[in-house]
């Protein structure tokens, strides 16, 4: 019997999160995917309930005992996950899990809690789902760490150990399958322009860099609300013609800058707030095209970078030994390609797509042939 899989999200087709798009995608059974918000209020492209009030019946189901205990947006996620035999559920971040964790629990269906980032480390929302959170780590039947920094915080914040499963990302066959050229002075940065990922330490590092490689070049992918401040850092810094702000883009697009850049960079920190990495994809894709990289050591990067052997690390925050590092690179391009090659093997051991697909699935059979 094929089995009923609920994935429910906040977003519905986030740039930036390839890795839920992948679990609709790769999950064995049949997926039916939730979003809309804090709470879910879509389900494949159509607004929960419009059939219902369409149909007049919602007032009279209402009144029954079972949904009485229900609000309106619960009933209506009740109902659609009785229509369509949902056997678990899959919530992408920890706050998701909280918003419709009494809908679970009433209708008796094993919840999978998915961590990324900021739900574990952001302490305004821990702050808002501190007794949530409880419930959930009550109530879920496992809980999914991207890092083994996640692990830690997930157990600190009272999360049982043995219901935490470490399942970092997995990356895209189609990376492994590219190599870099080694043959410009670029540079390639990718992700979104927020306080965690902190893009200005990475432009005040590389300014050192054109002291002494006027011609280096640096190509930034994303956006964000720190997007015009680098603008306006890169105007006073007058780098006008080596960093090149480019805004989002695709996943073939990303891999043909990849291809003609000689590293991937990236300035992770912990902000005051506290939001932090999970396991950056971006790092995990550039590592699997055989790209070093030079990052921070920060949350899950830590288990993806082996200083000096696929990438060179620094401190949060360290920008003069970020320089050095983007300046030994440019100057050691034979080092530099040995590094990459050995990030493209440490991928294909430890963070395939299918790896990350094949340890969801297992898990999800052990809880769906559970006696219950």
């Amino acid at each position: 019997m094929t089995k009923s899989i609920a994935i429910v999200s906040p977003n519905k087709d986030a740039y930036s999160e390839t890795f839920i798009q992948a679990h609709r995608k790769l999950l064995s059974g049949k997926v039916f995917y939730y979003y809309g918000g804090g709470f879910p209020s879509f389900y494949d492209d159509t607004a929960l309930g419009t059939k219902v009030f369409f149909k007049g019946v919602l007032h009279r189901v209402l009144r029954s005992c079972f949904y009485r205990q229900f609000s309106s947006k619960e009933f209506l996620l009740a109902k659609s996950f009785r229509t369509n035999k949902i056997k678990v559920v899959l919530a992408e971040y920890g706050p998701t899990a909280v918003a419709v964790l009494k809908v679970v629990r009433v209708l008796g269906i094993p919840m999978v809690v998915h961590f990324h980032g900021y739900d574990a480390t952001h302490k305004p929302t821990l702050e808002r789902n501190s007794n949530g959170y409880k419930e959930v780590f009550k109530y879920a039947t496992a809980i999914i760490a991207v890092s083994r920094a996640m692990e830690k915080q997930l157990i600190a914040l009272g999360a049982p150990a043995e219901k935490i499963v470490y399942n970092p990302y997995g990356v895209d066959n189609s990376f492994l399958t590219l190599s870099p050229t080694f043959v410009t002075k670029q540079f390639l940065s990718v992700g979104r322009f927020v306080d965690k990922k902190a893009p200005y330490l990475t432009l005040i590092s590389f300014k050192h860099v054109l002291e002494k490689h006027p011609d280096a070049k640096l190509v930034m992918v994303g956006d964000g609300v720190l997007w015009e401040v680098c603008k306006e850092l890169i105007n006073a810094f007058e780098m006008g013609n080596n960093v090149n702000l480019i805004g989002p883009l695709g996943r073939d697009e990303i891999q043909d800058l990849m291809v003609n850049s000689i590293a991937f960079v990236q300035h992770s920190i912990t902000p005051s707030h506290g939001d932090s990495e999970g396991t950056p994809v971006a790092i995990l894709e550039a590592q699997a095209l055989g790209l070093p990289v030079i990052a921070t050591r920060h949350a899950g990067i830590i288990d993806v970078v082996e200083e000096g052997v696929t990438g060179l690390l620094c401190d949060e925050r360290d920008v003069k030994s970020m320089s050095q590092h983007l300046l030994f690179i440019l100057e050691n391009r034979e080092l530099a390609r040995k590094m990459g090659v050995a990030g493209k093997e440490k991928i294909h051991r430890h963070f395939t797509m299918e790896r990350h697909i094949r340890l969801l699935n297992e898990g999800i059979e052990i809880i769906l042939n559970r006696p219950r």
